[in-house]
């Protein structure tokens, strides 16, 4: 395989987000969340400059919702524009120019009734593809509130039968802020950052995070033996021996596991 770097192209560092501009969008909310099942994680209504002048609209007020794939954290950021001229396009995918966004579920057939029953538009009935890499699962392409298609695929031998749960032990770790985190913490949050991406990279951390808003609190899911365990794991970070974190409580914790037949833990 040619590397991308020896021959000059820059490479991207990670995925960011899927951006769609809808007309409505506690109309397109509603869809993305209650319909596909995305998780709704931040919503606000922004007019900064800086905003302005990236979008290239002086004036425009920008209605936004982020919501995130439980799945693989990928976010999609739903933005509706406001004060601005704006005029519909047509965007069946032959157009060039337009886009599609694609979901992996386990249940197409469930989720394309669910979007029927709901009075929601689709191109076509599931099908079950004959070639490519989904082939013998199932696929759709939906029709979103602003005619936006919405691919789902599900994988050959995917159902919610062909899958189980199972509770896995973990150590659920909240880390309190001190007062002035926000700005005390900026020289130490890369290396901060590198040492969570390893240990996620190890398993040793399932997941991390902060809650948004107000930077209170800090949430770890750790893989240890012990509470006592789990407790160093968290106080050897640089934001304790900073200061940055002024408290650390960890508690044992169930998290749901889905597993295959096989016993292959699937996230």
């Amino acid at each position: 395989m040619k590397n991308p770097e020896s021959e000059g192209r820059a490479r991207p560092v990670a995925f960011g987000h899927v951006g769609l501009q809808v007309s409505d969008l506690d109309r397109s909310l509603a869809y993305y969340r209650d319909i596909i099942g995305l998780v709704e994680i931040e919503r606000q209504v922004r007019s900064d400059a800086y905003l302005q002048h990236v979008t290239g609209y002086a004036g425009v007020e920008l209605d936004i919702a982020v919501l995130m794939e439980p799945r693989s954290g990928v976010l999609v950021e739903l933005l509706e524009y406001r004060g601005v001229p704006r005029a519909p396009i047509d965007p069946a995918t032959a157009n060039p120019g337009t886009v599609h966004v694609c979901f992996e579920v386990d249940d197409v057939d469930e989720i394309h009734a669910r979007a029927r029953a709901a009075g929601g538009r689709a191109v076509s009935e599931p099908a079950t593809p004959s070639s490519g890499r989904w082939s013998g699962g199932r696929s759709v392409y939906l029709i979103d509130p602003d005619g936006i298609r919405v691919e789902l695929v599900q994988r050959s031998g995917t159902s919610p039968l062909s899958q189980s749960a199972e509770i896995e032990p973990v150590h659920l770790v909240e880390a309190r802020f001190a007062a002035g985190a926000a700005e005390r913490r900026k020289p130490f949050r890369a290396a901060h950052l590198q040492r969570i991406s390893e240990l996620k990279r190890r398993g040793v951390i399932v997941e991390s995070g902060a809650y948004l808003g107000d930077l209170t609190t800090s949430i770890m899911l750790i893989r240890a033996n012990t509470e006592v365990e789990a407790r160093q794991i968290a106080e050897e970070d640089i934001y304790v021996k900073q200061g940055i974190w002024e408290s650390v409580t960890v508690r044992p914790f169930g998290r749901v596991a889905i597993v295959e037949p096989s016993g292959k833990s699937l996230r």
